[in-house]
């Protein structure tokens, strides 16, 4: 088959670990991992029509990810910026500068202590990069608050990161939480919904959480009241003062 060049960025679904090259064919054209270009540049992608910033910021990326899979904290950090910011989308954290984010890491990784990550897709935009990976590992510490189930979970997360010079500055990542806590035996499927005792324990439950929320919603509203009444009662008995004192 010949293969033919495009002049739009198109993602690659191949991996960024493992022995030998990796080629994935997208329609006639194929497309090499970037640790495995010449130049040591990333090659997401068959196009050859990438800005500077574009390509410098993937062959960022692809010096990071063996990092990861080294469990080698500092030298991920060395491709952040002194003033990277991690958004947690999943937990509604974040995290500022290479302390923090190097702390998370280290709970990561003491969670999963077997971690490796795979990139599936890549694709950037001007001083962006958007990315899909899978973190794979044993969950054999406490992983995002949950104590060790001995489980084998594979985590799909989505980032889309921002650079600098060269170095990551800010990520915005979210991963499936439904799917890491029914991988932990903490969630049931989905299906279960779809049984009647399954479909009955979750009307129930939803019945008790509307309850809830109306309850908690009746005792702002109650407390807002009580607080009004205070101002105003206070506000009623205060000395006026007088132009006098004013002055």
């Amino acid at each position: 088959m010949t293969t033919t060049a495009t002049t739009a960025a198109q993602p690659d679904r191949g991996r960024t670990s493992g022995p030998g090259p990796v080629a994935r064919t997208v329609g006639s054209v194929a497309s090499v991992a970037p640790d495995q270009t010449p130049d040591g540049a990333a090659a997401w992608g068959p196009s050859a029509h990438l800005l500077e910033g574009e390509r410098a910021n993937m062959a960022a990326f692809a010096l990071v990810v063996p990092r990861w899979n080294a469990h080698d904290v500092p030298g991920i950090l060395a491709h952040y910026d002194d003033e990277i910011v991690w958004h947690d989308v999943a937990a509604g954290r974040r995290y500022r500068g290479k302390a923090e984010v190097g702390a998370y890491l280290e709970r990561l990784m003491a969670g999963l202590p077997d971690l490796t990550l795979e990139v599936t897709q890549r694709l950037p935009r001007g001083r962006f990069v958007a990315e899909e990976y899978v973190i794979r590992g044993t969950h054999a510490g406490t992983l995002f608050g949950l104590p060790p189930t001995g489980r084998r979970l594979e985590i799909r997360c989505l980032s889309v990161v921002e650079f600098r010079d060269g170095k990551l500055l800010e990520d915005h990542f979210s991963f499936d939480v439904a799917s890491v806590l029914h991988q932990a035996g903490l969630l049931p499927p989905l299906t279960v919904a779809d049984t009647a005792l399954g479909g009955a324990a979750l009307r129930l439950a939803v019945g008790v959480t509307r309850r809830a929320d109306t309850a908690r919603a009746a005792i702002g509203a109650l407390l807002a009241l009580l607080g009004t009444a205070h101002l105003r009662r206070t506000t009623h008995h205060a000395r006026p003062i007088t132009p006098k004192e004013h002055r």
